[in-house]
């Protein structure tokens, strides 16, 4: 087996048959990337949907890879291209697993199935789609009185949060409701 050298990224892009270095992609994942940290929690919400959607990219390009390391590592074109590969392997499959795990639990913790999803399909609730990102946005801007976009640039985590708490809080008010009509009844 060929010994492999941790060339820099530079090099790496450069190179014309990458397949060597393809045993990489299961060294164990660490946070450290040019000496950074990356925290997904304190990231701001809107930081964290552009690297959802960085990810999810079909075409990835020397560009978003870098755009998404800046963005999660707070690391310059300069530091970026001068890292080892094998410290890029250990930071994207890091980065990979926490926006994995956070999608996963921001999902379920956001899910509500409404009680006529039929009705609502044919209302058109697909047209949303395109909106996800910012119709949460939106929503707590209504609750709390401020411009949907300033809490974009509030911490992931903090945004999640208030969303779980006010989807929690609608939640018991309807089955306080339902109860409340079926003792009347």
């Amino acid at each position: 087996m060929k010994e492999l050298k941790n060339i820099s990224l530079k090099k790496y892009a450069a190179l014309q048959d990458c397949s060597d270095y393809d045993v990489l992609q299961w060294v164990a994942p660490v946070n450290l990337f040019a000496g950074k940290t990356m925290n997904i929690n304190a990231m701001p919400w809107v930081n964290f949907k552009h690297c959802v959607r960085l990810l999810s990219a079909k075409d990835k390009d020397w560009n978003k890879i870098y755009t998404l390391f800046n963005v999660c590592f707070d690391v310059t074109e300069e530091q970026f291209w001068n890292t080892g590969i094998k410290d890029f392997y250990q930071a994207n499959g890091f980065m990979q697993n926490q926006f994995e795990f956070a999608i996963k639990y921001e999902s379920k913790a956001l899910y509500s199935q409404p009680k006529d999803e039929e009705i609502w399909n044919m209302a058109g609730a697909d047209k949303l789609n395109v909106y996800s990102d910012t119709l949460p946005l939106i929503q707590l801007g209504k609750h709390f009185g401020i411009y949907p976009y300033d809490m974009g640039r509030k911490p992931y985590k903090e945004v999640l949060g208030l969303l779980i708490q006010i989807k929690t809080q609608a939640e018991v008010e309807t089955k306080f409701q339902e109860i409340k009509s079926k003792s009347k009844s």
